[in-house]
């Protein structure tokens, strides 16, 4: 089988490891009788070029992203569909925001990782291009129901797009995102500690990701002003950019001395986040499917999760759980994993493991040849 993966995000982006992790696991895995070219629109910036997951890639642009930005997204939409290929037996676009590839070229399947843009209109900016570039996306979105089958990430993902677009229940097939166990397993606590310069001696709590309001970091942080007012002596860490009205609102609850950023961590880094904390708390309104939990999970981190979307699906009976609007939820959950004795927590984290290894990438690129071969063999 002749596949043209096409892809428009790094491969240390969420969306952007389905197509990178499948393009290098066809190449390692013959038996899977796979051969698949990745075109990537773009990179984001120069040094993305020395990644060793961009080797054997084929870039549609020439210059970052990051330089050209309005530029790169009227490409995106208008000149780089029309610069794919012609003359393979299918098409997997792994990102439902090129959906307008499915006006230039088919047979395709596309990778659907969320609905999130119908849901949270109002976060996107009001300048003129981002206007335009929400319109392009719209369109991109709407034409889904034009591919030959619909690969989600999660179950709660899959029911979404069934419900949105009105499709039969064999348009859209489930097949989880994996994650790399030979890099997200557990390791040494003090040691994961030190590399990052986090204190030995206090609880680490640890939230991973944007502070778009669907990840609701209000919550997050006052849940944290009331285990610091029990006396529960914690850092927490956040791995993502800060903005000015979260920077506010921990000042406002107290927090300044309690929380740390970390901004722009390679993926590489990222396990020494996990290995080093205590706890990780994600309290998200809304997910498409939650790698920071798995990862959590496949590193011996304990998890509290919100009660929504796909997490309970990725974190099955290994993580605790609360609703996100649940102040009480959020804490109680967290006092007792963090009070849970030496043969507790060793349990838990036995749990997290075993639960993690139930996604896998080799699972996930097993699980789409067979897409494939129900596509090009038997015509459906």
């Amino acid at each position: 089988m002749k596949i043209a993966l096409v892809n428009n995000f790094p491969p240390y982006s969420g969306t952007g490891r389905v197509p990178y992790s499948l393009f290098h696991q066809f190449q390692n895995s013959p038996e899977l009788n796979v051969n698949a070219d990745l075109y990537c629109t773009h990179y984001l910036e120069s040094i993305d070029l020395a990644l060793p997951e961009n080797s054997g890639v084929t870039f549609l642009h020439h210059f970052p992203y990051k330089q050209h930005e309005n530029l790169s997204r009227l490409m995106i939409y208008f000149v780089d569909p029309l610069r794919i290929p012609r003359g393979y037996d299918l098409y997997h676009i792994g990102n439902h925001m090129l959906g307008n590839y499915l006006y230039f070229l088919k047979p395709i399947v596309i990778t659907v990782h969320d609905l999130l843009q119908f849901k949270y209109e109002t976060e996107m900016s009001t300048s003129l291009s981002s206007l335009i570039y929400d319109k392009l996306l719209r369109i991109s979105l709407n034409a889904l129901p034009r591919a030959k089958k619909i690969i989600c990430v999660s179950d709660w993902t899959r029911r979404e797009v069934l419900k949105k677009f009105g499709l039969p229940e064999e348009k859209a097939v489930t097949i989880h995102n994996g994650v790399d166990h030979t890099l997200y397993k557990p390791g040494n606590r003090e040691e994961a500690r030190y590399r990052l310069g986090l204190p030995q001696d206090k609880k680490i709590l640890l939230n991973v990701g944007a502070e778009t309001k669907r990840k609701n970091i209000p919550m997050l942080l006052k849940a944290a002003a009331a285990l610091l007012k029990e006396g529960i002596d914690f850092h927490l860490i956040r791995v993502g950019e800060k903005t000015e009205l979260i920077g506010k609102l921990i000042n406002d609850l107290g927090l300044a001395q309690q929380v740390t950023y970390f901004g722009n961590v390679k993926e590489a880094q990222m396990p020494d986040f996990y290995r080093a904390a205590d706890l990780l708390l994600m309290p998200s309104l809304d997910e498409g499917f939650g790698f920071p939990l798995l990862e959590a999970l496949s590193c011996g981190l304990p998890a509290v999760a919100s009660d929504v979307g796909p997490l309970s699906e990725i974190g099955g009976t290994a993580a605790f759980y609360a609703s996100p609007n649940d102040l009480n939820g959020w804490v109680n959950n967290a006092r007792k994993i963090l009070s849970l004795s030496e043969t507790e927590k060793t349990g838990l984290i036995s749990a997290g493991l075993s639960q993690s290894e139930k996604f896998s990438w080799e699972r996930n690129a097993k699980e789409t040849a067979v897409v494939y071969g129900s596509i090009i063999n038997n015509g459906n």
